[in-house]
């Protein structure tokens, strides 16, 4: 799509291995040229101050601690409020970044439990931190997946800054 993207992570190890697939992929697939228009860094999203203008934002938000085992109440709570405290921090500070009707697709954590799925409390107030969700016509339901034995899956959103 010939896009200036740029990638960043608070770990400095998930922005190395990103440098690392885009190698394997430009070696793969010259034509791309993916190193001459992807820069990464290491950031913190929640406070990062990007270039003007943005076209849009796509990205796998933290997914909380890695499980191995299905975590009782309290650990769930823990995981819960700390992605959720990530997500409405970072919505805030790229609200101000964006111009109105910017798109941002996420992938955020949607953890699988005895009474279903739970959700983060910040999809809740999207339109208080400032975006719309997109409603689907040929998706019932939210965009969520997970494989089989997974305990935390992924629900997609696909958002609108006001």
């Amino acid at each position: 799509m010939d896009a200036q993207v740029y990638g960043s992570d608070i770990s400095e190890r998930m922005v190395r291995m990103s440098e690392t697939n885009l190698l394997e992929l430009s070696r793969r697939y010259p034509d791309i040229k993916a190193q001459q228009r992807i820069h990464l860094e290491v950031a913190d999203a929640r406070s990062r101050q990007w270039s003007p203008p943005i076209d849009a934002v796509v990205t796998e938000m933290y997914l909380g601690p890695a499980f191995t085992l299905t975590p009782d109440a309290a650990q769930l709570d823990r995981a819960s409020k700390e992605v959720d405290a990530l997500l409405d921090d970072t919505l805030t500070n790229l609200r101000s970044q964006l111009a109105a009707g910017t798109p941002l697709v996420l992938a955020v954590p949607r953890w699988q439990n005895q009474s279903g799925k739970s959700a983060l409390a910040s999809l809740d107030r999207l339109e208080e931190l400032g975006y719309n969700s997109t409603r689907f016509i040929h998706a019932a339901g939210d965009l969520g997946y997970a494989r089989d034995n997974q305990f935390v899956g992924r629900q997609l959103l696909v958002l609108s800054k006001i």
